[in-house]
């Protein structure tokens, strides 16, 4: 390499199994639970997503910073994309 780090960006999704018995379209983005620019390890909890009254918990890719794209209070839909982690292949 030439002395620079090599980044990743792994999507934080909403997982579109979590629609598998439900009829609504939609559901809200709850909460974060890891802050913006947050350093954050692989399978932390990151966010809550409510679809049809039941919560669910969305966890980290993998570890490294979340960057946070939806605010809470929005709504999600299946697979969208609620922010990325972005991790450092070559630490400095």
């Amino acid at each position: 390499m030439n002395g620079q780090t090599e980044k990743t960006m792994l999507a934080v999704t909403v997982n579109e199994g979590l629609w598998a018995s439900s009829m609504a379209p939609e559901g809200v983005l709850e909460r974060w639970r890891a802050g913006d620019s947050e350093t954050i390890t692989a399978g932390q909890a990151l966010a809550e997503v409510r679809i049809e009254g039941a919560l669910h918990e969305i966890l980290a890719p993998g570890p490294g910073k979340l960057i946070q794209s939806l605010r809470a209070g929005e709504l999600v839909q299946p697979g969208d994309r609620l922010g990325w982690v972005e991790d450092n292949a070559t630490a400095s």
